[in-house]
């Protein structure tokens, strides 16, 4: 359309063009990425696990930052609650990252009205439990059931879907890479709390 020479478009209708166009590509991207990663979780192949020891706390406040500053998170509300000020762990940066990008990332795209989304961070002996609670729209027990199974979209509302239905899935399979659990908790109209569960190592 926008090389078609027979029309003028604006500036306006040129820009609507290409953030449509930049949107679906960005949809392409995560999808391959996901599919990539889904493939090697299937069992014949093994995701490669590279851990370096950092400020578990610190990486967690730069994660909730950047997708804070999402342009489609920034009419939600981001809050880190914890007494934790230093924790170095091991643990994998770019698959933990990739991890709690999608559970954040979930709460926004499925909040289209402003929400608080608050994480919590507990150390408990050699455990450390991260809780990241939106006052959302919450989800059914349908969707609480097939969360973490791959291609299942679940939604309250009306709004479309853009996810690739393997984000959760894969959410679940890198936390289990790193040794640690994730279980959901929600009812509709009440909110979301997803717990993590992760061995501190070092």
């Amino acid at each position: 359309m926008l090389l078609n020479p027979d029309y003028d478009w604006s500036k306006e209708e040129q820009r609507n063009f290409i953030q449509e166009i930049d949107d679906k590509g960005t949809h392409m991207e995560q999808l391959v990425q996901d599919l990539n990663l889904a493939m090697r979780f299937d069992g014949s192949h093994s995701v490669p696990i590279r851990k370096t020891t950092q400020n578990l706390v610190a990486f967690i406040q730069q994660v909730i930052a950047d997708v804070s500053n999402n342009l489609c998170a920034q009419k939600h509300h981001f809050e880190l609650q914890t007494e934790i000020n230093d924790l170095a762990m091991v643990f994998d940066p770019h698959l933990l990252k990739r991890a709690l990008q999608n559970v954040y990332m979930n709460a926004v795209i499925h909040n289209e009205a402003p929400v608080m989304i608050t994480t919590t961070l507990e150390k408990q002996q050699d455990l450390l439990t991260m809780r990241i609670h939106d006052n959302g729209i919450g989800m059914t027990e349908e969707t609480q059931q097939n969360l973490f199974n791959c291609y299942y979209r679940g939604t309250t509302t009306e709004q479309k879907s853009e996810g690739t239905g393997l984000g959760m899935a894969i959410v679940k399979n890198l936390i289990e890479a790193h040794e640690g659990v994730i279980t959901v908790e929600s009812a509709p109209q009440q909110g979301t709390i997803f717990t993590i569960t992760l061995p501190i190592l070092k």
